[in-house]
């Protein structure tokens, strides 16, 4: 029986032992595209929405990675030959909730498809090819949590599994 209790204190200490070596990861950066977009459809979901500030989350450079999301959609555009941008600025000049949340929309999932298909054809330099995905993936997490829920090809969760 004592060598019970003292397995069960030397569990019990080497757990708070290793709690106490625990530290806290921190975050990924967002990509500024998906951050200005996350930023947006929550701004746009309040009342009155703050328009400037909608338009500074667009415009204003990054903290941590740099060029604002205007630039870098402004560069798919002329990589790609799209307008998203000219929507874009449409949508925040005529203060359009409904435009901006589509042309922003569109102009996130063109960039994902862009970079995957750039990835593509990048993989005999699996390099660039991984840089590409990256990016990829880096710009999807802006649409991840509103994707999976909704997405037909997940598997359906039932009650069996779910507990």
């Amino acid at each position: 029986m004592t060598l019970g209790r003292a397995l069960a204190g030397a569990a019990v200490a080497l757990s708070l032992a290793s709690a106490a070596w625990a530290h806290i990861v921190q975050e990924e950066p967002w990509h500024p595209v998906a951050d200005a977009y996350r930023s947006g459809v929550f701004l746009l979901n309040l009342q009155p929405a703050d328009w400037d500030l909608i338009t500074r989350e667009l415009t204003a450079d990054d903290d941590v990675i740099g060029r604002p999301a205007a630039e870098r959609i402004q560069a798919l555009d002329q990589a790609s030959g799209s307008a998203h941008w000219p929507a874009i600025e449409r949508a925040l000049t005529a203060r359009d909730p409904q435009a901006l949340y589509a042309a922003s929309t569109r102009a996130l999932s063109h960039a994902i498809r862009h970079h995957l298909t750039q990835a593509a054809a990048r993989l005999d330099r699996t390099g660039e090819a991984r840089r590409e995905l990256s990016e990829a993936q880096q710009l999807y997490r802006g649409f991840a949590e509103f994707v999976q829920p909704t997405d037909p090809a997940r598997p359906a969760t039932t009650a069996a599994t779910s507990s």
